[in-house]
C-alpha cells in the first residue's frame, strides 16, 4: 500500500464562537489511532491564522471514513469544524493531484476515494 498524508486545515477565525482549545484537542487525539502512522502539526498564518493536522497513513480511504465519522459527525464541536476546516490528501503523486475531501465552503467542489 503507498503512504499517503490526510491533512486537515483548522481555521479558527471562521467560526468566531468555536472553542480553539477542544478543537485542537480533538485533531491531535484523531492521530491516536492505528491507520494513523506518523503526525505532525504546523501552523501559519495567510488570511488569518491556520493549523495543519497531517496524519500519514497507509490506508487513506480507511481514514478518510474514520475523520468523517470522529471529527465531522453527531456533536457541536463537528458542526463547528465543518465550517472551519477543510481536509485534502496526497493523490498518487503526492500533492500534485490532491483530493478535496472537505471544504469549509459549501460551494467548493470535493472528491470522493475508494
Amino acid at each position: 500500500m503507498t503512504t499517503r498524508i490526510l491533512l486537515i486545515q483548522l481555521q479558527p477565525h471562521l467560526v468566531p464562537t468555536m472553542d480553539e482549545a477542544k478543537a485542537r484537542a480533538a485533531l491531535q487525539a484523531f492521530a491516536d489511532q492505528p491507520l494513523v502512522i506518523a503526525h505532525r502539526v504546523t501552523e501559519g498564518e495567510e488570511n488569518g491564522a491556520y493549523i495543519n493536522f497531517e496524519y500519514k497513513t497507509n490506508d487513506l480511504p480507511a481514514l478518510w471514513h474514520e475523520c468523517q465519522e470522529r471529527i465531522y459527525q453527531n456533536s457541536l464541536l463537528a458542526f463547528q469544524l465543518q465550517r472551519a476546516t477543510m481536509t485534502i490528501a496526497q493523490g498518487d503523486d503526492g500533492w500534485e493531484d490532491c483530493f478535496v475531501l472537505h471544504h469549509f465552503d459549501p460551494a467548493t467542489e470535493v472528491d470522493e476515494i475508494d
